[in-house]
């Protein structure tokens, strides 16, 4: 046959189909992969831009003799082996220019096109007579052979951060410096720490420099010690090694350095004074108060020496927002300086502002700043709720415009509300708001062959049941589709009872289930899935079946319906291959609801609406596998020795497996109709 040696023919259409014609991995070539093709057989870029019908591409360079095969009159340099398969023109109209013309659709439509709506798309073109490669355009409905092509490889993304060691910010799995280095390693981190300092000797009085203190390092040589006062006590600096005395009474922070100028962590050092005053403690701040009975004790604070003894009083500006914030004030003066635009003419004002900083540059012009109203004002910048929009402003009216606030007079048609459907029984040619109203006689029953699914009020004309309609069994109605010419159930079955209503026994032992050579049937893991809940599990999976209950004579379908065959199933994938989904059945028949399978991690597009689901399966020791709906098993009626066929579903799989399963293994059902005589 031709389409052996050239492949079919398809429409412009699949071009723009998301199910893809192509395998996974692969897309039908685009307009720019058509014209890197051409450059790389040697047409000159130029030849490539700004397509135009009948286009000439590598007339000189023969780049159409370098695409075709050999069997086309080509040289085939590249392997690409283009064939002249020819094109359609539709329905009755066969195919023209077979073994001399080649064409192939690419995704750019004829912006020239004078076809009626548009739809005129360019294709590629090579002939047997020619060495160029032509552009010509081509109607969608229309058919052209197609190439697919292999998708780009996936690139790795970067992990963008600071790649230098030197610097605090390195990050070693960066792959792509992005600048972020900013703070270089401290070599004096740590490298000198003091570890305490303690008082030898106090001060003889207020005023002597007789103290003395011990200090202890930890890490690190200081050769320099720095005492520096608080509260107005005096700064002293004392090379090191060396003793530390001569201090006067006070507090100090001492730090140190040592030979390569780094800087030690800091120390308190508070040197009382031996009589500072007569309870005989300590006087931090030397104000003669002893601290014992001093509330304030920081010489800094504005009532350090007070003998009221209030609390210390640090004056500064207190708000967080100002430019000149003390954090060390707890009493504002006043002193605070907000900056900003302190003119309310202007758009910029801050009214928390005390300082003007230049800032104010906009001016407050007033008025409608609505683009859609008819007294819009281009220069306004602060709406005043002066815009007016005309318009009809009486609701009775079909010109009513609810965004209208000043009519216009243009309300001149009367609502007159009614049926306006025209095929409705009672239709009012008169009315021109329809309200609801119409009644549309007809079946209403979609299990029947007249079913009108725009009837609204049955009347009676339904007469002949549809092949394939939604089935009652056991108190559940399961819904139908028709695939191809069979008509199948959408949900896995759950029935508890046989067609003649004999139970199934419900079987939860696990010896029992291994051993029995009758019917039985459970609920997946027994009291139901671990995630959704038992209700939804059994809801949205149905029940595990073993062979001997698929093969009991009463039936395990409802009446008229059968478990399939093995040639039904047989049947059901090579329809659906033949649509185009050779190889991806699977993905074409399951369900697409995250719960269908493994946590929304399925593949399903559940094209035709069979809905195909699975939690598991129930092993014949008893046992339960896969769990978090991974598989689906489903039973054929069909023995294959001492086992039965069935066909299996995976979350992650496009295909379907056929395969044989012991009798007293767990699988689900779904029932097909019985074929008309």
């Amino acid at each position: 046959a031709n389409f052996d040696l050239y492949g079919y023919h398809y429409s412009g259409w699949t071009m723009t189909d998301a199910r893809n014609v192509c395998p996974v991995g692969w897309h039908i070539p685009t307009k720019n992969d058509w014209m890197t093709l051409m450059v790389e057989a040697g047409a000159p870029a130029e030849d490539t831009l700004n397509l135009s019908h009948l286009q000439t591409i590598g007339t000189q360079e023969l780049t159409g003799q370098k695409l075709r095969g050999t069997s086309a009159g080509g040289t085939d340099d590249f392997g690409f082996n283009a064939l002249m398969g020819g094109r359609s023109h539709g329905a009755g109209q066969g195919t023209k220019d077979l073994h001399v013309k080649g064409t192939w659709f690419f995704d750019m439509q004829d912006p020239n096109s004078t076809n009626v709506g548009g739809g005129e798309y360019f294709r590629i073109e090579m002939t047997t007579s020619t060495n160029h490669v032509q552009i010509a355009r081509n109607r969608r409905k229309y058919g052209t052979t197609l190439r697919c092509m292999l998708d780009a490889p996936a690139v790795a993304a970067a992990t963008p951060g600071c790649m230098d060691p030197d610097y605090t910010e390195y990050d070693a799995d960066a792959t792509t410096d992005d600048g972020s280095c900013v703070t270089l390693i401290d070599p004096c981190e740590n490298a000198l720490v003091l570890g305490s300092i303690e008082v030898d000797l106090s001060t003889t009085t207020l005023t002597a420099e007789d103290g003395s203190a011990s200090l202890t390092v930890t890490t690190g040589t200081p050769t320099s010690l720095t005492l520096s006062g608080i509260n107005g006590a005096p700064d002293y600096t004392i090379a090191q090694p060396a003793t530390i005395d001569g201090i006067a009474a006070g507090s100090y922070t001492v730090t140190a350095s040592d030979a390569n100028g780094c800087m030690s962590n800091a120390l308190m050092l508070i040197m009382p004074y031996s009589l500072c005053c007569d309870c005989g403690v300590s006087d931090i701040d030397t104000d003669g108060i002893c601290d014992d009975i001093d509330n304030c004790t920081n010489r800094s604070a504005a009532n350090h020496n007070d003998p009221a003894n209030g609390t210390c009083v640090f004056y500064g500006c207190t708000n967080t927002a100002a430019a000149n914030y003390d954090a060390s004030a707890n009493t504002d003066d006043g002193s605070c300086i907000i900056y900003g635009c302190t003119d309310a003419a202007y758009m910029e004002y801050d009214a928390t502002a005390n300082t003007d900083d230049g800032s104010c540059a906009t001016l407050i012009v007033a008025g409608c700043t609505d683009p859609a109203a008819d007294n819009y004002d281009a220069t306004a910048n602060v709406e005043d709720g002066s815009c007016l929009y005309y318009g009809c402003t009486d609701a009775a009216y079909m010109e009513y415009d609810a965004t209208a606030n000043t009519d216009d007079g243009s309300c001149t048609t009367l609502i007159v509300e009614g049926c306006t459907e025209p095929g409705a029984d009672n239709y009012n040619a008169a009315a021109n708001s329809d309200d609801g109203s119409c009644i549309i006689s007809g079946c209403t029953d979609p299990a029947f062959e007249e079913y009108n699914p725009d009837a609204n009020n049955d009347d009676g004309s339904c007469s002949t049941a549809a092949f394939c309609s939604p089935v009652e069994m056991d108190g559940v109605t399961y819904g139908a589709v028709e695939i191809g010419d069979q008509c199948w159930t959408t949900t896995n079955l759950r029935t508890t009872v046989y067609a003649d209503g004999t139970p199934i026994p419900n079987v939860t032992d696990d010896n029992e289930w291994t051993t029995t050579s009758t019917g039985g049937q459970s609920v997946y893991l027994n009291d139901g899935c671990t995630n959704p809940t038992n209700a939804n599990c059994l809801l949205w999976y149905g029940r595990l079946y073993n062979h001997h209950a698929v093969t009991n004579a009463a039936g395990l379908c409802p009446t008229g319906w059968h478990v399939p065959t093995d040639a039904d199933w047989t049947e059901l994938t090579d329809f659906v291959a033949s649509e185009g989904y050779t190889g991806n059945e699977g993905t074409a028949l399951k369900g697409t609801e995250s719960y269908h399978w493994h946590n929304g991690q399925g593949n399903g597009t559940d094209i035709y609406g069979f809905t195909a689901v699975g939690q598991g399966y129930r092993k014949p020791d008893g046992s339960w596998s896969f769990t978090g709906a991974q598989f689906g098993m489903m039973w054929s009626s069909t023995p294959n020795g001492t086992s039965a066929w069935s066909r299996i579903f995976r979350y992650n799989w496009t295909h379907i497996v056929r395969a044989p399963q012991p009798p007293n293994q767990g699988n689900y059902v779904r029932c097909i109709k019985d074929a008309l005589d």
